[in-house]
Order: C-alpha cells, then sequence, then structure tokens
C-alpha cells in the first residue's frame, strides 16, 4: 500500500497515462489535417488544455488558431480520454452528445439546412474527416456511443 501512494510512483504512472493520450491525440490531430499537424500534442493537467509541441516550443490550444482546430482537437481529447479510461475498465458514460460538430465549418449566413453542399472543397472534406474520426474512434476503442446533433 505505501508503495501505491508513492507519490514518484503516482507521477510516473500519471505521465505514462498522459503519453499514450497524448500519442493518440497526435494521430487524430494528423488525420484532420491540423494547423500543428505533425506536431505532437499532449494533455496539460495543471492548465487543463491541450499543448501542441512544435519546433519553436509549446503552443497551448488557446493560441491554435480558428475554431476548427478547437473544436477538432477537443473531439480528439474526449474521444481519447473515454476510449482510454474505457480500456482501463474505468467509469465512462454510456454515449456523449456533440452538439453540432461541424458548426466552424459553415459560414452562419448561408445554410440552414445544414446541407454539405453549401461548403467549399475543404471544408467538406474536414467534415467527412472528422465524422469518419469519430465513427472509427468508437468502433476501436469500443467506447460510448456518440450522437451528434447536426445543424438545422
Amino acid at each position: 500500500m505505501e508503495r501505491e501512494l508513492d507519490p514518484e510512483a503516482i507521477r510516473e504512472k500519471l505521465a505514462a497515462f498522459l503519453n499514450i493520450i497524448g500519442r493518440q491525440m497526435t494521430r487524430y490531430s494528423d488525420a484532420l489535417d491540423l494547423e500543428h499537424r505533425g506536431s505532437d500534442l499532449r494533455l496539460d493537467i495543471r492548465n487543463l488544455t491541450v499543448v501542441a509541441d512544435t519546433l519553436d516550443g509549446a503552443v497551448p490550444l488557446s493560441r491554435m488558431g480558428s475554431g476548427e482546430n478547437w473544436s477538432a482537437t477537443m473531439f480528439s481529447r474526449i474521444l481519447r480520454c473515454t476510449g482510454f479510461f474505457g480500456k482501463k475498465h474505468r467509469p465512462v458514460p454510456a454515449f456523449l452528445i456533440f452538439d453540432q460538430p461541424s458548426q466552424a465549418h459553415y459560414p452562419p449566413e448561408t445554410d440552414v439546412e445544414g446541407s454539405l453542399d453549401v461548403l467549399a472543397d475543404a471544408d467538406r472534406t474536414a467534415v467527412l474527416q472528422l465524422f469518419k474520426l469519430i465513427a472509427d474512434a468508437v468502433v476501436l476503442s469500443r467506447g460510448p456511443a456518440l450522437i451528434c446533433k447536426l445543424r438545422g
């Protein structure tokens, strides 16, 4: 019991878990072609944020640019954490609801129906990549079922 409560052992275990989660978040980021693609992502639990470790230094989520980057990074964090906790047999929600996950790609003034037809090719591709990532993450991790509310 003393060994399990050892602060150094706890720090090492936490670091290992965060590295595992960060590696998968990096893979998700690469699949979505985000701004800091190719950089390692990690969870900064002291500041409760995601950080991209780039050749120019650490870039926290607040400086990662567009809403597309923020929302996709948030999805990668949630998907990876719920998958990780599920594999560790820790309590995770049976399902998650994402409200308008593609919202960052839609010009606010153009489409009321939520059709992909109004999107530029790059935005359409990004939305499809996001939904594919979500579906793949659920299947691979046997994580929670996801419900995504689309525009409209």
